[in-house]
């Protein structure tokens, strides 16, 4: 209602953002964010929303048990494969952390003593796993 007292060039970056941050909107937009008109009432950027369920993260991550131990092939491939998240399924002491292993789909999700201690996880407590933005190796 009070927008039309703003100056033209206010008005013009209304719901924009700045061109550094570009790459962040572009981001938040692949994961299933979407800009509804809103804005920030402190610096008239733009407001992304999202129901939970569009989410590609909450929607294509997955659950399993996590065997600890030394994952397959990791003293040879330390810096290869796709990057995961993964975290503990616990509200009260959640924890996440990022991974980088060849994890074939539906696989169990085996990880090492250091991984378990700091998701604060025993062997065969489930643990979700969800890949890290696939559309950043494109």
């Amino acid at each position: 209602m009070y927008v039309n007292l703003l100056p033209k060039e206010a008005r013009d970056v209304l719901g924009q953002v700045h061109k550094n941050t570009v790459p962040a909107r572009r981001l938040l937009e692949q994961e299933g964010f979407r800009y509804e008109n809103y804005v920030d009432i402190f610096d008239g950027g733009p407001s992304l929303e999202a129901r939970v369920q569009d989410i590609r993260a909450v929607r294509d991550s997955r659950l399993c048990l996590a065997n600890i131990g030394q994952p397959k092939g990791m003293s040879a491939n330390l810096n290869e494969g796709n990057y995961y998240l993964v975290s503990n399924a616990k509200v009260a002491d959640f924890r996440c952390i990022l991974i980088q292993r060849s994890i074939p789909p539906g696989s169990a999700m085996t990880l090492t003593q250091e991984e378990a201690d700091s998701l604060c996880i025993t062997n065969k407590e489930p643990v979700r796993i969800v890949e890290l933005s696939p559309y950043s190796r494109h």
